[in-house]
């Protein structure tokens, strides 16, 4: 097996693991918030994790921008993160709701203007590629 290829099989391992255990915790979440809105909704339904050829791509094309390696912890973070977003958007669109991004810790610019948005319908147009707008590992 190619040292690459192995590279990429453990982030791909890693990103999955962790990445549901991301979106399980954002459906209970998701459910939880639905019962204090008494919300008559379905179950949270989790979304799903970055693919094999998703990791490559983002681990690849990391390491061509930065050799070292020093950026990649953000990227493994990122699609750690992103079907915990994903998760929630998908199922606010399927029930209706409104959503809004809620920044917390040391927030970059970027962020700190999505969320100046307020809340806003949860609809096909903030789900670019099926995911979430904006979310990076910071």
């Amino acid at each position: 097996m190619k040292k690459k290829k192995l590279f990429n099989n453990v982030n791909t391992a890693f990103a999955t693991k962790y990445g549901e255990a991301a979106a399980e915790v954002s459906c209970q979440m998701y459910d939880a918030i639905a019962v204090l809105q008494n919300a008559n909704v379905d179950s949270a339904i989790p979304a799903e994790t970055a693919t094999y050829q998703e990791t490559a791509k983002a681990v690849n094309g990391t390491l061509k921008h930065s050799p070292t390696g020093r950026l990649l912890e953000g990227v493994i973070q990122r699609l750690v993160k992103q079907p915990a977003a994903d998760t929630m958007l998908h199922n606010a669109k399927r029930d209706g709701a409104e959503w809004a991004w809620v920044p917390s810790g040391d927030t970059c610019v970027f962020c700190l203007t999505l969320a100046s948005k307020g809340w806003q319908p949860a609809s096909k147009a903030v789900l670019k590629g099926g995911h979430a707008e904006h979310i990076h590992g910071h």
